[in-house]
């Protein structure tokens, strides 16, 4: 088990690398990482509402995995640069953005932004009325419709609205940093849990969650961090050449704490999965890979971690 685990993992990552070189020589339209989002949402929206299914009764699966993609396409749409229908283009913001408006280290204000969020959250509130209007032209009597309707409310919002935030990523910096913020992200998740497993399976004597999440250990918690600790200051302070990227980086402390707190989020994340699977019976969210079990095995602790990493590019960038 630990073994295809962790030869799964090495696979991934550094397949996901490949996508973002390859993704950084297609364009600002994102050509490889759009589509790679979209059929993202789809299956993990598909696993999650077999889920919350398994309690809730019927859920539109079908409409529910439709509109995440759509808050998706929405989300990387409006933050395209140039291309936002609700707010002025980035390179227009940073134009009209004076001197006195730079941090105060000597880092301009176009290091990243949290204005493209706003188009998301508007098209999530339209997600929501319209999950409400489908559930009141089918209502044929009492059924738990309410229910159900948070029930989808928040597969959306845990696939379509995260995975717009993680898409952000792929613009901090008018998209000069977005591999790396990108990347930050993914090492800091994925490295952390591999970790985690391979320290629990190694060292690991004591639970952690043992109602939660049986697998887990206090020694696996504290590989996890400390992994995506050192992986994620190594990936931002030597990766930069891999995308033909000139910037400053952050001190050695303060790539090492933002790692750390990567792979804090990332494991709270993984147990929070663990939450949602465990109150529906399940082991796995479906068994689509090898050891890992569904999509949403595998990306829950990057859907987690996205915000957190998007508001840390945003109030304490490693990187500008």
């Amino acid at each position: 088990m630990l073994r295809t685990r962790l030869l799964v993992s090495a696979i991934l990552v550094p397949a996901f690398i490949g996508l973002c070189w390859l993704d950084a020589r297609t364009g600002r339209f994102a050509a490889i990482l759009m589509p790679l989002a979209i059929l993202m949402a789809i299956q993990a929206s598909r696993e999650l509402a077999g889920l919350l299914r398994l309690g809730t009764g019927s859920m539109h699966a079908a409409t529910v995995g439709s509109v995440a993609v759509l808050l998706t396409l929405w989300g990387w749409h409006a933050i395209t640069p140039g291309t936002s229908i609700l707010s002025r283009p980035r390179q227009e913001a940073v134009q009209s953005s004076s001197p006195d408006q730079s941090l105060p280290d000597g880092r301009g204000s176009e290091v990243a932004t949290l204005a493209p969020l706003g188009p998301v959250a508007l098209a999530f509130t339209c997600v929501v009325l319209f999950l409400l209007f489908v559930r009141a032209v089918s209502f044929r009597g009492p059924a738990g419709h309410a229910g159900i309707v948070a029930a989808e409310v928040f597969v959306v919002s845990y696939v379509g609205v995260l995975l717009a935030m993680a898409a952000e990523l792929r613009w901090i910096g008018g998209g000069r940093l977005g591999y790396l913020a990108l990347g930050s992200l993914v090492i800091g998740a994925k490295v952390g849990d591999i970790g985690g497993y391979t320290f629990g399976r190694l060292f690991g004597k004591r639970k952690l969650a043992p109602l939660l999440s049986p697998g887990k250990t206090r020694a696996g918690a504290v590989g996890a961090v400390l992994t995506a600790s050192v992986a994620t200051a190594l990936w931002l302070h030597f990766t930069g050449r891999l995308f033909d990227l000139h910037a400053t980086i952050g001190s050695w402390p303060q790539l090492l704490v933002i790692g750390a707190m990567l792979g804090v989020v990332g494991l709270i994340g993984d147990l929070c999965e663990s939450l949602i699977k465990r109150d529906a019976g399940m082991k796995d969210a479906s068994h689509l890979m090898p050891a890992f079990g569904g999509l949403l095995d595998l990306i829950d602790s990057i859907l987690y971690t996205a915000p957190i990493t998007l508001l840390i590019w945003t109030v304490w960038p490693p990187v500008w």
